[in-house]
């Protein structure tokens, strides 16, 4: 009777390996997730820039004009918050009127202040880069390892894509 009891329960060593093979189970199926919310972000992010061009050309047909909005050689914010560095970017009321007719809400960014920028920015008068003409663009970023969309262009930083849409 006295050997059959030593022997109904687990070992130390038993309880401890089952715990450090579920921890390190678990370990892995986080970093996976992290990576997959990280593509579900950017897919959204991508998504509200396809509503931004449409919205963007939909005003050019309300407003019966060949242009779109003229702001300078400034940028403004076209989603519900900018953060980080694109935090000094403001709603401009001249390009909110513009997008009203297709977009009547403003998109947002899938995360928080979380990342260097996030939001949509607009300028009316960018050059994205020297080989690129002058141009009206919707700038945003990308969540690593998030790429732009085919035909955009890219501006890669160490942490941060950067996609630039030129609105045609």
């Amino acid at each position: 009777m006295e050997n059959n009891m030593k022997n109904k329960g687990f070992t130390l060593i038993e309880l401890l390996v089952v715990v450090s093979i579920i921890s390190l189970l678990s370990s892995i199926a986080i970093t996976s997730l992290n990576g997959a919310k990280a593509k579900a972000r950017n897919s959204t992010r991508l998504q509200n820039i396809v509503q931004l061009r449409n919205a963007f050309n939909l005003g050019l047909s309300s407003a019966n004009s060949y242009s779109y909005p003229d702001i300078g050689n400034s940028w403004a914010c076209i989603s519900s918050t900018c953060y980080g560095s694109f935090s000094s970017y403001t709603s401009n009321t001249t390009v909110d009127a513009f997008l009203s007719s297709g977009m009547p809400q403003k998109p947002s960014d899938p995360v928080g202040g979380l990342r260097v920028s996030g939001g949509y920015i607009y300028s009316s008068d960018f050059t994205w880069s020297p080989n690129l003409e002058q141009g009206s663009y919707i700038i945003w970023a990308m969540e690593p390892p998030g790429s732009c969309a085919p035909g955009v262009e890219a501006y890669e930083m160490t942490t941060t894509t950067f996609c630039g849409l030129k609105l045609k």
